[in-house]
């Protein structure tokens, strides 16, 4: 896949579209916003990939250019992994997650076209050793290394990170989403008392 102008992803599969979805999010709580994000997923997806517990490293990718890289190890795979983006604004996410939900809103209000691609591999048996013996359990530990080769080749091609990993850079959020996400979390207070 030609992700960037001068990156070459080859090992990266397309998950799918992120556009905003059509049923309205029905709580009692604050939310910011009225519908959530989904993902609409790539006809050739491979279904049993969804909730697959996978050592991963997914690219938001907008107007195909890479704006952030992550990783997910979780049980529920690549569809909770995305979810904890997609949904926040309508619960008690943190800014991290509100912020990316933030930017892509803001690139989606643009019409311009916000994807997910993945890469991964199957987690593996590992031998673990205890107090008095050593098991062997299920491990998907690899994806912090996975994580960091994927942006050290991406900053090594364009000399910088994707523009929405911020924590990788040392970067702040812009404080207009600050901002924001802290009046939400104040209103989503007052609504839980």
């Amino acid at each position: 896949q030609d992700l960037n102008s001068t990156n070459k992803v080859k090992n990266a599969i397309r998950v799918g579209e992120i556009k905003v979805g059509d049923k309205k999010t029905k709580t009692k709580k604050h939310v910011l916003y009225d519908y959530k994000l989904i993902c609409l997923y790539d006809k050739n997806f491979p279904k049993e990939l969804k909730n697959k517990e996978l050592c991963l490293v997914y690219f938001i990718v907008v107007d195909e250019e890479i704006y952030k890289i992550g990783k997910s190890s979780g049980k529920s795979g690549i569809s909770g992994c995305l979810n904890f983006y997609l949904i926040a604004g309508t619960d008690d996410s943190g800014l991290s997650r509100f912020s990316v939900n933030w930017v892509m809103r803001e690139e989606l209000a643009k019409n311009k076209k916000v994807e997910i691609y993945m890469i991964y591999r199957d987690g593996f048996n590992i031998e673990v050793p205890g107090l008095f013996e050593t098991k062997t359990k299920f491990s998907v530990d690899p994806t912090k290394a996975m994580e960091k080769h994927c942006l050290d080749e991406f900053r090594k091609k364009q000399k910088t990170l994707p523009k929405w990993n911020l924590q990788e850079g040392g970067l702040q959020n812009r404080s207009d989403i600050k901002e924001a996400f802290g009046k939400y979390i104040g209103q989503r207070g007052k609504d839980s008392k």
